[in-house]
């Protein structure tokens, strides 16, 4: 629904999904109906739908307050019926509704139509629209926006198509589109909006009317960011930059009105989802989706190994170093045979592993979504010194009059949380600020269709820091703190969430940079004392049986966890220990634990302190 000037909406970046079809039987499309919504329930959807409410302008300078109100929407006749309202309500003088399927129902390709009456008088701005889910290319409008039905309330006869791309909102905003005029009163009678939405080309109609198509190479130069899964938008705005705001001939209240929305898939409409950024040695999914096929062929790159699914819509793959095509042969009903390509890139699996350094390695993807007040991720480095020399880094201005101000990034490339948890991989980040010493970190792992309900849900792991320094660069070391949610699998971490000084309010700027895990469990730990532990933590005998002896050497005194849990990370045995000398061994009976590999760590006041493997026989 934006137009020439907007703000920004989300971001994140990713590398591009892509399918081919390679060979047809029949030249039929074989339509099929993947979702709809006819409206003829007693009240809206909302394992499909969400509302979004309030004002604020939208980046359009509309004048309306979204509402979850039946006033403002309600289901009449089979007809979803969204009503703006002049009244006021909050800080506006407007009311009407906006609903959304984001996190619930979202597409790649197809047809998508609705049947509509519009409404008519002038400062309306009915719309019928698409955004990302993801926004994998970055924020708006960098991963796109399809803007199916657009109309304005003052001309009632032109129906408006457009996309939105481009390379920053406020400078480099492209949109390409077209007004289809003449058409009788859109206000007087029902008519069916909708776009066909291929691999490389979008296409608009009315009453199966095609009036304006656009194809990849037309955005030049451009990236061409729809390819990627977008979730359905209906709202009726009141005034704005589209088509104006409400004066003296304005008749209010005015409605927009909604048969049904339907989604449609054809052969060229599958595609495969997954992550096109993998670590080299670890498994990921991966499914195709957006219609089905009688049978299901795969083929991965030769030092990948499909781990099982072979046969169905659903493989799990081992990456190894090359990376390369995943592709599935899917016959799908009379149509024939089809092809559809995925291009995955490896990330090497080394002893670390740089998530962002803002330089080279750019694997998180920025949100807009986010409480801050300024984010920039190509700031210069405020003062280089052993720790961090980089030319290049982020910088993070909290906002004041945010008590839980939050950093978010999208994250595409991440297998399980599992390794994280339990300390086999540890986190950590350079960070310059002039907090106060003692300031705390927060790096949560979400999974963000869960997020978006209430504390905790969503929020599968909560690690933490605290600064030790002021103004100078310094590496944390962040550790487990909670896990709020366990109803959120370990496997479906696609955010990752910054907590600067969560409940304050303060307005610090903190300067980050390489944000990193370490695979502590082979390559151990990474600061001076830490190695020390290291090679003075000895398991004897290892292989072990029935018990197994823990020196502990230069271990720090106090109470300790000694934890054991199998290759998946499930705690199997804990022992308390009070360390009351720098040399100490404690023997640990294991009679109970089936033969296989283990990994034993040693935790103080919930912190990994040092892991080893085991092998018991």
């Amino acid at each position: 629904m934006t137009q020439l000037t907007l703000i920004s909406l989300r971001t994140i970046t990713c590398i591009a999904l892509y399918m081919i079809a390679s060979f047809a039987a029949k030249a039929q499309q074989c339509p099929t109906l993947v979702w709809s919504d006819e409206f003829d329930q007693a009240s809206l959807n909302m394992s499909d739908w969400s509302f979004q409410t309030g004002g604020g302008g939208y980046g359009n300078n509309e004048l309306q307050n979204y509402t979850s109100r039946s006033q403002n929407l309600s289901l009449q006749g089979g007809n979803l019926v969204i009503t703006a309202l002049e009244e006021v309500y909050g800080s506006e003088n407007y009311t009407s509704a906006k609903i959304w399927t984001s996190g619930k129902r979202s597409f790649t390709y197809g047809r998508m139509e609705a049947r509509m009456k519009l409404p008519k008088t002038q400062g309306l701005w009915p719309a019928f629209w698409m955004m990302p889910q993801s926004s994998v290319y970055g924020g708006w409008p960098r991963s796109g926006e399809i803007d199916i039905m657009e109309m304005k309330g003052s001309d009632v006869k032109t129906d408006y198509g457009t996309i939105h791309y481009g390379t920053d909102a406020t400078t480099d905003h492209k949109y390409k589109g077209a007004a289809y005029s003449g058409l009788d009163d859109l206000s007087a009678d029902f008519h069916i909006y909708a776009v066909e939405w291929k691999v490389d080309t979008i296409s608009w109609y009315i009453d199966d009317v095609n009036f304006y198509t656009v194809t990849k190479t037309d955005l030049g130069s451009y990236a061409w960011p729809f390819d990627q899964d977008f979730y359905i938008i209906l709202n009726l705005a009141v005034g704005g930059n589209f088509g104006g705001n409400p004066n003296g001939s304005t008749v209010f209240p005015q409605s927009l009105e909604v048969d049904y929305v339907r989604v449609y898939s054809s052969p060229n409409t599958l595609h495969i989802t997954g992550a096109t950024k993998a670590i080299a040695g670890q498994t990921y999914t991966y499914t195709i989706t957006n219609g089905t096929a009688s049978s299901y062929v795969w083929t991965v790159p030769t030092d990948a190994t499909i781990v099982s699914g072979q046969g169905t819509n659903t493989v799990s793959i081992t990456w190894g170093t090359t990376g390369g095509d995943i592709s599935v042969d899917a016959v799908i009903g009379t149509c024939g045979t089809y092809t559809f390509v995925k291009t995955v890139n490896i990330i090497p699996n080394g002893c670390d592993v740089y998530f962002d350094d803002f330089e080279s390695n750019t694997l998180l993807y920025y949100s807009t979504a986010t409480t801050g007040v300024s984010y920039n991720a190509s700031a210069g480095n405020p003062g280089g010194n052993g720790v961090n020399g980089s030319s290049t880094v982020a910088l993070y201005k909290r906002n004041p009059s945010e008590q839980y101000d939050v950093l978010k990034y999208d994250v595409n490339f991440l297998p399980t949380s599992a390794d994280y948890e339990n300390g086999n991989d540890v986190l950590f980040m350079d960070i310059y600020t002039a907090a106060p010493v003692g300031s705390e970190i927060l790096w949560q792992f979400e999974n963000k269709a869960r997020v978006s309900s209430a504390y905790p849900s969503g929020r599968r792991a909560v690690f933490r820091a605290v600064t030790t320094v002021q103004n100078q660069w310094e590496r944390l070391k962040f550790t487990l703190q909670s896990r709020p949610d366990l109803g959120t699998a370990p496997t479906t971490i696609d955010q990752f969430t910054f907590l600067f000084r969560a409940n304050t309010y303060t307005t610090d700027t903190y300067y980050i940079d390489n944000l990193m895990r370490r695979d502590v469990l082979n390559c151990g730990l990474v600061t001076s004392v830490e190695n020390a532990l290291e090679k003075n933590f000895v398991i004897s005998p290892n292989p072990a049986h029935d018990h197994m002896d823990i020196t502990m050497n230069a271990m720090p005194t106090g109470k300790v966890d000694v934890v054991i849990t199998d290759i998946l990370g499930t705690e199997r045995l804990r022992n308390s220990y009070d360390v009351t000398s720098t040399s100490q061994i404690e023997s640990v009976n294991i009679g109970a634990l089936s033969p296989g590999l283990y990994v034993v760590y040693v935790r103080q006041d919930g912190a990994t302190v040092v892991s080893r493997k085991v092998i018991v026989q």
